[in-house]
């Protein structure tokens, strides 16, 4: 086959590609590079691709080529690349090393796709089901977790345990020891399955399948261990624990949340 079919080949796949010399300058790049940048290859040749990066990714970009053509490895990267009509777009680009005949490394070939919607997709899914300053779920996916675990421990008749954790005095004025808070109790959660969730501004909910009553007590030992040793100034946080087998000793997963409330409200009353 003639070099010309091979560029015909290359210019109408629908990715951007581009070939970059060992330092990182660039040698080629495809029709379709070109048509989303509204740039002309004279444009693109040498460190002028680079132009079109986005601010914030660019030494991070160029760092992973670099490390990439230095170490001859194959590479995977996400970027914000400026669109001809000046929109910023995601890519996700796959680089690869071309070496010579003898061994010797000749180009780095990179081929990327606009994953703009998908990105934008995952982040109205995280922004959905996820609390974004704690990164924790929300009390959304809490609620759909909880039918799912309600349901398989009936099956199963098995306990189901719910550990709510207010997060103490002031916390809701304080997010930086909320962010803390979260992320110590998180720890202490470590089986498959084991489940964190935000539920309310000042309360965390902690889902704990197939553990007993017992079982759980020794979680909330932990637990209340580890938030001893977070910022000096803040009340422990109060918690509560409800095991149960669901529609045996509780009849539905909203009643059982709330006695994880009353159990957590005792525990604050006791403490005064």
């Amino acid at each position: 086959m003639s070099d010309s079919f091979f560029q015909n080949l290359i210019d109408n796949i629908p990715l951007l590609v581009k070939v970059l010399n060992h330092n990182g300058t660039g040698a080629f790049f495809n029709k379709g590079w070109l048509e989303f940048t509204g740039c002309t290859l004279e444009q693109e040749i040498g460190s002028g691709w680079s132009d079109g990066l986005h601010p914030e990714d660019i030494k991070g970009y160029l760092k992973a080529v670099e490390e990439a053509c230095g170490n001859r490895q194959s590479n995977r990267y996400e970027y914000r690349l400026r669109r001809a009509d000046g929109v910023y777009r995601w890519i996700l680009e796959e680089g690869k090393p071309v070496t010579s005949p003898g061994g010797g490394f000749e180009s780095y070939i990179c081929s990327g796709l606009d994953i703009t919607e998908q990105k934008q997709a995952q982040e109205k899914i995280s922004n959905n089901y996820f609390d974004q300053f704690t990164g924790l779920p929300n009390r959304r996916f809490f609620d759909d977790y909880l039918r799912r675990e309600w349901g398989r421990a009936a099956r199963t008749v098995r306990s189901l345990t719910l550990v709510m954790c207010g997060a103490g005095h002031n916390s809701q004025k304080d997010n930086k020891y909320l962010k803390l808070l979260g992320s110590a109790i998180n720890k202490e959660l470590n089986r498959p399955g084991d489940f964190l969730a935000l539920y309310s501004d000042e309360k965390f909910v902690a889902i704990l399948p197939e553990t007993d009553a017992q079982g759980a007590a020794v979680v909330v030992d932990r637990i209340r261990t580890r938030v001893k040793t977070l910022e000096p100034g803040h009340s422990l946080p109060d918690i509560g624990l409800i095991s149960a087998v669901p529609t045996i000793d509780v009849s539905t997963a909203a009643e059982l949340v709330e006695l994880a409330e009353q159990a957590m409200q005792q525990e604050k009353k006791q403490k005064k």
